[in-house]
């Protein structure tokens, strides 16, 4: 039963609050943990609301015990995703804390912060002694994301008890409340792209790598989809809501006494071609105390979750005993699938569904086609995971953190004077198709004063030997070389954009000499919302001592404006490349988008309960993402793109994360989305954009025999009507399947969908249909 807060003042206040509701209700809530010695939350309103384990410690908190934080990352507080959950539009953070840094002398110490991964969103940094708190949000000045520090009057903390903080926004406005009383008020923007890839953590936050944790006792953590009103503020901090969150605590599961206990598939990169079987085995278990005969159903379900094949089988389990269940599908088309386990109980309308076997169905043409060095597509892989890699299209890897760092500067010259090689990490990337971007990067801590890796070398001869040797040992396979990573960031470049420019000098002209036709990225993949970095490095090498200049462009959004900021970034770019009377080509060298598991089921201690969690994943926003931020950063200009990652994520982040894999390896919806770009959009030329209605798009690609593919998203559903003049064409879905026609006619969703033309056709092709 939902529990609803009335109070009686509510009439009094909403009158007065810009934050005005009727009172919280268990719709509104989107997360809820009351610690008490557990990692996973007791609520969390959908499956991507996911809360990940840290190195927690627990100590007595409010109401039982409560997450205890450190002064340093050995013992860290609270961290959750929340994307699409937690928007812009707004919302509330409520929590309480025993502050414990009141006795600190370091200059500020992090609260909580809400917003992306990067860091933006909002902080809520405090003074140890009290006096003051530094409330930061992110907005965006001239087209660049900047942080507005606005410094709160004293904050009155009990010491030695608990005190009740709550974060809200919404109405163009955020503020903090302390024991109930307003502390800062701000009318400065959240990062717009904050909405689907939503980041809390409480009582931790780093600053060029040194933390600045606010160490305490923190407990009873509320997050609400919409800003409290000052009445429900105050019921949180009586306590007046417990009733409603004891609800949240009590929610039981159903019963489930079957378990997938060993899974086997046919492939060991769990993707296969077209004209290949999909066969396995399922070994089911059970809790039943005694051996016990039941009937299962297996189905096999496609990424619209259409049921395909089934097949009965009558086994018996319990007691100890396992049950084989081999499958054996012949899919009919590409795409994402899964086996399904079903088992239904006639004698109490008990029925269990489990999902088994994920796996992926993709076309050989572009495993066949061997290296491309032309090609758009890239990644980042393990030499485990090379057939999955190759399998949905990609022909780079960037090595950067893969491949156990071989062309890195610590691990190469880990000691000064001796050199090691990793040549068996190296060669069979190229052997099996894949052109190499290898990276230059990474101090040893022999090299340099203060013995960190992110540290300007002491010296810079050391340096050009280091580069001069890599590129001159890896040249039989390695001719693509990026300098450093990421050297705006100081978790990575602890040096000024002036040290910068002399690396990149240095590394130049060390690798032209080991290789003359050794290609040189430079900036590491730098962001284009840093532009003052980037015109210092630029102010003292122009663009000489690069022959592509390498950006991270991280989309995470899958609303256009994200997708169009970079386009007017690149423009500025570009600017400045015609300003110099040069021209570089733009690279972007990582870029991933978060997406859900189509795996059902994953369970972990750190995740939701599975009753808690969406019955249906929203797995199709990030396919959707991927397809979008692939063609727009193509028309975009970016040359090559280097998809950041694939590999088996942790489980504890299993439900909502940037890998094309799940963590048992099998391919997320993404990853099949990423194969049906790379099949329909390789060997393509960008040949324009048009908008056909408002917020419906179309792209335009090119192939060398003239053909054209037209990509085509909407917002929401809009109707759009093909001119007779483009002749015939054929749609394409996501999974890369011909879709039935009607007509001239297509429905643009926020799903993509290709339509290829035997011909030129250009964006006048294209036009909304009226109602």
């Amino acid at each position: 039963m939902m529990h609803r807060l009335v109070y009686s003042l509510a009439a009094l206040v909403i009158g007065l609050s810009t934050f005005a509701t009727a009172g919280i209700v268990a719709e509104d809530i989107t997360l809820y943990h009351a610690f008490n010695g557990a990692t996973a939350a007791n609520f969390a309103r959908g499956s991507d609301a996911n809360a990940f384990q840290g190195r927690m410690a627990f100590a007595p908190g409010k109401r039982g015990l409560g997450v205890d934080v450190g002064e340093n990352t050995s013992q860290t507080g609270f961290a959750a995703r929340l994307p699409g959950h937690v928007t812009n539009e707004g919302g509330t953070v409520a929590f309480w804390v025993n502050p414990g840094w009141l006795a600190k002398t370091s200059d500020w110490v992090c609260l909580t912060r809400v917003g992306s991964e990067g860091g933006s969103g909002m902080q809520l940094l405090v003074r140890p002694d009290g006096t003051r708190g530094l409330f930061m949000t992110s907005s965006k000045q001239n087209g660049v994301w900047r942080w507005e520090y606005l410094e709160t009057g004293p904050i009155a903390w009990n010491a030695d008890a608990f005190n009740h903080v709550a974060l809200r926004w919404g109405n163009g406005r955020k503020e903090l409340v302390v024991n109930g009383v307003v502390g800062a008020t701000t009318t400065a923007l959240l990062n717009q792209s904050w909405g689907t890839d939503g980041y809390l953590a409480l009582g931790q936050a780093k600053q060029a790598q040194t933390p600045m944790n606010a160490p305490g006792t923190y407990d009873e953590l509320v997050v609400l989809k919409r800003p409290a009103s000052d009445v429900e503020v105050a019921a949180l901090l009586a306590g007046e809501h417990d009733p409603l969150l004891d609800s949240l605590r009590t929610v039981e599961a159903p019963p489930r006494h079957l378990r997938i206990q060993r899974l086997s598939f046919c492939d060991p990169s769990r993707i296969i071609f077209e004209d290949e079987r999909a066969t396995g085995t399922l070994t089911l278990a059970s809790d039943f105390p005694a051996e016990t005969e039941i009937t299962i159903t297996l189905t096999l379900r496609d990424y619209y979750l259409e049921a395909l094949q089934t097949s009965s089988h009558t086994v018996r389990v319990g007691g100890g005993t396992t049950a084989e269940l081999p499958f054996s599908w012949q899919p009919t088309k590409r795409g994402i699938f899964k086996t399904v386990v079903t088992w239904a109980k006639d004698t109490d309308n008990h029925a269990e569904t489990h999902d088994g076997i994920v796996f992926g169905v993709v076309s050989r043409t572009m495993h066949d086609s061997g290296p491309k060095p032309e090609s758009f597509f890239g990644n980042h892989f393990e030499l485990r995971d090379m057939a999955f890699a190759r399998k949905i299209g990609s022909k780079w890897v960037r090595l950067h953190d893969f491949a156990n760092w071989q062309t890195c500067w610590c691990w190469v010259e880990a000691e000064e004077g001796r050199f090691r090689w990793g040549d068996d990490r190296v060669k069979p990337f190229v052997e099996n198709g894949f052109t190499v971007l290898g990276s230059l990067h990474r101090t040893p801590s022999w090299a340099s004063d203060t013995g960190r890796r992110q540290a300007v070398p002491r010296d810079w001869e050391q340096f050009r030997t280091y580069v001069y040797r890599t590129v001159r040992h890896y040249k039989p396979w390695i001719r693509h070389w990026e300098i450093w990573n990421e050297p705006h960031y100081g978790g990575f470049w602890g040096g000024s954009p002036e040290e910068y420019a002399t690396l990149l000098s240095t590394a130049h002209d060390a690798a032209k000499k080991a290789n003359p036709t050794a290609v040189i990225l430079g900036m590491g993949g730098v962001s284009l919302f840093h532009w003052d970095w980037i015109d210092r490095v630029l102010a003292k090498t122009s663009f000489a001592p690069m022959d592509v200049f390498a950006i991270h462009g991280y989309v995470t959004g899958v609303r256009p404006v994200s997708e169009q900021d970079l386009a007017h970034q690149l423009k500025a770019l570009d600017a400045r490349m015609k300003s110099a009377g040069t021209s570089r080509p733009v690279w972007n060298t990582e870029c991933g988008v978060r997406g859900e598991p189509f795996k059902a089921d994953i369970q972990d201690a750190s995740l939701p309960p599975l009753h808690l969690r969406d019955a249906v994943p929203n797995y199709c926003a990030g396919a959707n993402a991927l397809v979008r931020i692939a063609v727009s950063q193509r028309q975009a200009g970016i040359r090559r793109w280097m998809y950041y990652w694939t590999k088996r994520p942790p489980v504890d982040r299993a439900l909502s994360h940037g890998s094309l894999m799940h963590p048992d390896g099998s391919p997320m919806p993404t990853a099949l989305a990423y194969a049906t770009c790379a099949f329909l959009l390789e060997d393509t030329d960008a040949v324009g954009t048009g908008i056909v209605a408002d917020g419906a798009s179309v792209a335009l690609f090119r192939r060398p025999d003239t053909s054209t593919v037209a990509v085509l998203w909407a917002e929401k559903p809009t109707a759009v009507s093909v001119a007779e003049e483009a002749g015939q064409f054929t749609i394409i879905d996501i999974m890369s399947n011909v879709r039935a026609s009607a007509g001239r006619k297509v429905t643009a969703e926020p799903e993509p969908v290709f339509l290829e033309f035997s011909h030129p056709v250009d964006a006048t092709a294209f036009h909304a249909t009226r109602p």
